[in-house]
């Protein structure tokens, strides 16, 4: 794992602004860990909107209030994921599918983890919608959960990954390949609007607690982010395998220096770069955004889906990030 240089001057600013979400995510990580190990179990640790944690019993519970027999759950899956360059790692999931006659075919649903969690994430909402006759897959992005990789940061590994993803969905599953959609919070929002914008068998996207423009969510006014961006870059080094290049970015906006470099990376990661793909194709969206998101901020959300022209819906919440959504 990279670690911070002691020498960096700028490290300590950092640390301060997050030493509390640091040992919230030290509290999630032991708890996820038992599954890391081995594969019987899930133990996410999701908050409720009251801010109090889930228990894993609950969690328990409501999977198995949902598994009534009507579909066949697979955890554990490993996707071999070969990115143009030839090189393959392991992405991990878990898939949902109904029980029916062997020529029915079903639309699918593709889960998208948030940032620092994994393919349980969306373990009993993937439930009620296989109940519902959906496929539904989740799995944990490169460099979270067990994939292998680096975390990448919705660029094109990220993407390379899920049109395998969606490959491995249309050779061992009975899908119906015209009605494939993907759906995520925050982290896993933003690769849903990227897929969608890039992969022609991705049929729609719901979109929640996500960014529209990645640069003006990291340098709105000409400013870092520098709550918000410690904090995700102290839980990626946390959870994940951060790839060194993450830092950098980020210490380029706190430092005021190569800015524009930080920017050219954020723009090929931003969904408002292929607005007119996306129009063009015609995919419907949905959004879900909070007023108070001081990560994602409402307002280059809001641009994003004005800029719009398929069919397309926008709920603004009250709540900060990921608040109105957590609890489903």
């Amino acid at each position: 794992m990279n670690q911070f240089k002691a020498s960096d001057k700028y490290i300590p600013r950092l640390l301060a602004s997050t030493l509390l979400v640091f040992s919230l995510l030290f509290s999630y990580q032991c708890d996820n860990s038992k599954y890391i190990e081995k594969h019987e179990e899930f133990t996410p640790t999701v908050p409720e909107q009251t801010g109090k944690p889930v228990t894993r019993q609950q969690i328990d519970d409501a999977f198995a209030a949902e598994n009534d027999g009507s579909f066949q759950f697979s955890p554990g899956i490993a996707i071999n994921s070969v990115d143009e360059s030839g090189a393959s790692v392991k992405i991990t999931g878990n898939v949902f599918v109904p029980k029916g006659p062997a020529s029915a075919r079903y639309p699918a649903i593709i889960f998208i983890n948030s940032w620092s969690l994994n393919e349980y994430e969306y373990i009993v909402q993937a439930a009620k919608f296989a109940k519902e006759g959906y496929i539904t897959m989740s799995y944990s992005t490169r460099g979270f959960g067990v994939s292998g990789g680096q975390i990448n940061v919705a660029g094109e590994k990220d993407i390379q990954d899920l049109k395998n993803v969606i490959k491995w969905l249309k050779s061992n599953t009975p899908v119906d390949a015209e009605n494939i959609g993907l759906a995520g919070i925050s982290y896993g929002a933003g690769i849903s609007l990227l897929g969608l914008a890039q992969i022609d068998e991705v049929k729609t996207a719901c979109a929640m607690s996500g960014w529209g423009d990645l640069q003006d969510s990291l340098w709105a006014g000409e400013s870092p982010q520098q709550a918000w961006g410690s904090i995700l870059i102290l839980s990626g080094y946390f959870t994940g395998r951060m790839d060194p290049v993450i830092k950098d970015m980020y210490l380029n906006l706190v430092k005021y220096d190569n800015v524009e470099t930080t920017k050219a990376w954020a723009a090929s990661r931003s969904p408002m770069s292929y607005v007119e793909s996306l129009n063009r194709a015609n995919k419907p969206v949905y959004i879900s955004n909070n007023f108070q998101d001081e990560l994602f901020n409402p307002n280059q959300v809001l641009n994003f889906f004005e800029a719009l022209t398929v069919p397309k819906r926008l709920d603004l919440n009250q709540g900060i990030h990921a608040t109105a959504e957590t609890a489903g």
